[in-house]
């Protein structure tokens, strides 16, 4: 008797086994070996999917959703530049007294905008993929609605406060 691990991997497909072994009995339970993918596989597929996100379906989303982070970027900068903090970026870094509440306030005006990329690219790879790849929603909405966040709102106080 097999353990239950050794089971469960055990395919059963009648037709070709009965076309390659002639024995139904003998080929029932022949193990077929299982394919993993390595993390070469994992990353060629993960940038292949990526470029083809320039040419593929629901491609202006590509352009609204830095855009809306730029938006949102602008307008928390102009208010960190009255209000006579530091640049964004810099800050979070530097000062851990400040970390938390930058942070916060950071995620309040961007979450939206990141949800939206989530959810704008689920839908994307269901219609393309007709599957989810988790990672590859949160890493492109990184790419799409926080990094031109966080890029765009220190530059934002930086120029406003030396005018």
């Amino acid at each position: 008797m097999e353990p239950p691990l050794a089971r469960s991997r055990l395919r059963l497909n009648h037709a070709a086994l009965l076309s390659q072994e002639g024995n139904f009995s003998e080929a029932c339970f022949k193990p077929t070996p299982t394919t993993t993918m390595g993390i070469e596989d994992i990353s060629m597929r993960f940038l292949e999917n990526m470029v083809a996100r320039v040419s593929g379906p629901m491609k202006l989303r590509l352009l609204l959703q830095p855009t809306m982070a730029a938006i949102f970027a602008i307008r928390s900068g102009l208010k960190d530049a009255r209000d006579g903090r530091p640049a964004f970026l810099w800050t979070v870094i530097t000062e851990p007294s400040s970390r938390d509440y930058l942070i916060k306030d950071g995620w309040k005006s961007i979450s939206k905008v990141f949800l939206i990329a989530m959810a704008l690219d689920i839908v994307y790879q269901l219609i393309v993929a007709k599957f989810i790849y988790p990672l590859e929603v949160v890493i492109t909405a990184f790419l799409l609605a926080i990094v031109p966040y966080i890029c765009l709102r220190g530059l934002t106080t930086r120029i406003a406060q030396k005018k």
